[in-house]
């Protein structure tokens, strides 16, 4: 039987991936929990509040269970939080066009929330796993980091347990650093190597701009205009295409503080001053320390308030 092919996303209103610790859990966990369940994942994105993820599988139910149950457990126990966090819907994916369309809109999603200008800057989703003979990809640690790579049997079992709870995975996956589990190593990329064909296509796929931006600009600059033409419809197509990338309010969004600078920020002050309390349990008054010392990096009062709040 030829397992059906899901988009999943999570919803939430608030920050569930906080630190980079906390996104390498989710994806630790994702490739954990894909195992567990005999699921392949063919494209994925962690972001802040939600992920996406394209998913083939005859478990779906199962899947969505263990891996909300997992990621749950780890951050309830990390942030001493109780309370559900996911709210996951699914749509389904048939034809070849949509599968590329959904990979497609997965990998430029931190794009459209103005958190990188390229998909392969981002570093939380599966965009880097794809053509390595023909794309130089972003290490997944500091520069002046050399990566270790191990085998999972190589790893201690507390190390062991805290990256994917007590679930075996295979030995042949690689860990980097002790930290993550290499992508590349357990997704499976033969669906969209094959769809893509050859690097080239893929690059030009994940750089393009999204039907929802340009309909956005055209709509704000173009609503006036007859788009019925053809020859017009061209005009538009480059016009959108320039203006979207030197928009003004697009420009400004693309130059924010990403919410994990923010929240890390936050982690590292409460360890600095010894609060021993998680973010969640922060008195009025040592927020308000907190804010006075990260304005001044360029936080907005809305955005900061959005990442110490839950």
């Amino acid at each position: 039987m030829i397992s059906p092919i899901y988009h999943i996303c999570n919803k939430s209103p608030r920050i569930i991936f906080r630190t980079k610790e906390d996104y390498f859990t989710a994806i630790n966990r994702l490739a954990s929990v894909s195992h567990q369940t005999k699921s392949e994942i063919l494209a994925f994105a962690i972001m802040s509040t939600h992920f996406h993820i394209l998913l083939r599988t005859l478990n779906y139910e199962k899947f969505v269970k263990h891996y909300s149950t997992s990621y749950t457990k780890w951050f309830n126990a990390k942030y001493q939080y109780k309370g559900k966090l996911f709210n996951i819907g699914k749509t389904d994916i048939k034809a070849n066009s949509e599968i590329l369309n959904c990979a497609d809109y997965i990998h430029q999603n931190p794009i459209h929330h103005n958190i990188c200008s390229t998909a392969l800057q981002y570093l939380f989703s599966s965009a880097n796993s794809y053509f390595h003979d023909d794309i130089i990809c972003e290490n997944y640690f500091e520069e002046n980091t050399k990566p270790v790579n191990k085998k999972a049997s190589e790893l201690k079992n507390s190390t062991y347990r805290k990256m994917f709870g007590h679930t075996i995975i295979p030995n042949e996956w690689e860990i980097i650093n002790e930290s993550l589990i290499l992508p590349s190593t357990f997704l499976e990329t033969k669906t969209l190597t094959h769809l893509y064909r050859n690097a080239r296509s893929y690059i030009n796929h994940i750089n393009k701009p999204l039907n929802k931006e340009i309909e956005f600009i055209l709509i704000k600059n173009y609503k006036y205009a007859d788009i019925k033409s053809k020859m017009k419809q061209e005009s538009f197509k480059s016009q959108t295409y320039s203006e979207y990338y030197n928009y003004d309010e697009h420009i400004t969004k693309a130059n924010r503080v990403t919410d994990i600078r923010i929240c890390t920020f936050i982690e590292r002050y409460i360890k600095a001053k010894n609060l021993n309390k998680t973010f969640i349990y922060l008195t009025p008054s040592e927020k308000e320390n907190i804010w006075t010392e990260i304005r001044k990096h360029g936080v907005s009062r809305s955005h900061f308030l959005r990442c110490i709040n839950f």
